[in-house]
């Protein structure tokens, strides 16, 4: 798709998704009951509660780099050559990568009240 705009199709194109997967994984990894200060299982070590909170800020950081990187690369190659859709369709990407883990993250917020 990149190479019909005649720019170079690279692995800094791919750097931006790399980064949103690598914040979700990490999201993955992080209990919502110890961010969100619910008191109904607050029993587990304080460590744990600040490492789980330090990953949030982590994953959530690596979201929203992801989301920088994508507008750098929007801008970059393809905005000054006339071209902006591949650089678009990062942007989307990153943005629905970034809607799909505030949905997860709530979803499992709703799981573990019940």
């Amino acid at each position: 798709m990149a190479s019909k705009a005649t720019l170079p199709y690279n692995f800094l194109m791919w750097l931006p998704m790399l980064v949103g997967l690598l914040g979700s994984f990490v999201l993955l990894l992080v209990k919502p009951m110890y961010i969100l200060g619910s008191e109904t299982e607050m029993d587990d070590d304080e460590d744990v509660i600040k490492k789980d909170k330090s990953m949030f800020f982590m994953a959530t950081l690596l979201l929203f780099t992801s989301i920088c990187l994508s507008v750098w690369k929007t801008v970059d190659p393809y905005g000054s050559k006339g071209v902006a859709w591949p650089g678009v369709a990062l942007l989307v990407n990153s943005l629905l990568l970034l809607l799909m883990n505030c949905a997860l993250f709530i979803a499992r917020v709703q799981y573990d009240e019940e």
